[in-house]
């Protein structure tokens, strides 16, 4: 069978790409030219275009260009089925830390939305709220304490980032109940960051389905002040507490930037008997 060849105009139309990317594979070895005549005109046979649709495809993929001119020279099939597999691996961890991507961003939004729908500040409103998961770390020590605090904070965002948790940047804090009704504002804390669904994590914290009463607040302290109005609306409409507090941060913005920071403030309640 007669071989064709054809100029590097034609190929890269056959290919679907430029005589520049042509030039580039050529410099770096990767795909040379089949022919070279004697006054310098280069030429590719037709059998070449099934090694550029190797290099287009597995490029595609994330492969350096690099390693596929090492694939092209072996012969050793086993050995390129582990890169393959090594490659595999590689796009599995990205594609996992894309979905924790999506699923920061979705949220972040979701909060958006929901503190700009309506003028809330202030103002308590019940939800039903379902079964909710978070990674918690509780504080140890006295949460008043700035250091102790950060600490805390350090030691929740590397667990929950060595462990690929971290689906949000705001932070929600939960506040035990016991230590709520006392008013013991040190005691009783934890750092947490929600989650999408349960995790099988020695710190997932469970935020139990039922009545909550919820209500934003200008700052990003829940004050003793805070919960004593909370408290009176919830008696008011004839509830009482029956759960911990969780503050959330719901603000797009850092409360190192912005005066106006919003956090929102959810106690679970139920009938007052």
């Amino acid at each position: 069978m007669k071989q064709t060849y054809f100029t590097s105009g034609e190929f890269a139309r056959l290919c679907g790409t430029t005589k520049e990317t042509l030039r580039h594979y050529n410099n770096i070895g990767l795909l040379k030219p089949d022919k070279t005549t004697e006054n310098g005109y280069q030429y590719y046979s037709a059998f070449q275009f099934y090694d550029f649709y190797f290099i287009s495809t597995f490029k595609g993929t994330g492969m350096h260009l690099k390693e596929l001119e090492e694939k092209l020279a072996e012969t050793d099939e086993r050995a390129f089925c582990d890169t393959l597999r090594q490659q595999l691996k590689k796009i599995q961890a990205e594609k996992r830390e894309l979905i924790k991507k999506e699923k920061l961003l979705k949220r972040t939004i979701e909060k958006f939305d929901y503190l700009y729908e309506g003028d809330r500040v202030g103002s308590l409103e019940l939800y039903e709220m379902e079964e909710e998961y978070y990674i918690a770390t509780p504080v140890k020590g006295n949460a008043d304490d700035d250091r102790v605090w950060m600490e805390t904070l350090k030691d929740h965002l590397d667990y929950c980032s060595r462990d690929n948790l971290n689906e949000e940047y705001q932070l929600t804090y939960c506040w035990n109940m016991e230590d709520m009704q006392e008013r013991r504002t040190g005691n009783g804390w934890s750092v947490m960051s929600q989650l999408s669904e349960p995790a099988d994590d020695p710190r997932l914290h469970v935020k139990p389905a039922g009545t909550y009463a919820c209500a934003l607040f200008r700052g990003y302290d829940f004050t003793t002040e805070q919960l004593e109005k909370v408290k009176n609306q919830i008696e008011k409409r004839g509830l009482k507490i029956c759960g911990d507090a969780y503050e959330a941060d719901v603000s797009l913005f850092s409360p190192g930037m912005k005066a106006g920071y919003v956090t929102e403030i959810s106690i679970m309640v139920e009938k007052n008997d």
